[in-house]
């Protein structure tokens, strides 16, 4: 599912987050929420997605950067970012 991304002055992104526990991050709803953050990150689309930017205050973060993502820059973007593949 996509999720809406929150703009700069949402509320959600000046709270401060909170860690989630061994248990949290096993629970169906965790791994629910880092598939939909997975999807509104490609959908962004973007190299990484914090769970405040979807508006929820948790300290839990998905990045991905492909090989396909980084060769759609030219080999001086690519460099001048630093940019190199991250697996999910």
């Amino acid at each position: 599912m996509i999720l809406k991304i929150r703009q700069v002055g949402e509320l959600v992104l000046r709270q401060k987050s909170r860690p989630l526990s061994v248990e949290e991050i096993g629970s169906q709803y965790v791994q629910q929420l880092i598939e939909s953050m997975r999807e509104t990150m490609h959908d962004a689309p973007g190299v990484g997605l914090a769970a405040p930017q979807i508006g929820i205050p948790l300290q839990l973060v998905v990045i991905e950067d492909t090989p396909e993502a980084i060769q759609r820059l030219s080999p001086e973007q690519a460099d001048e970012r630093e940019r190199r593949p991250v697996p999910f």
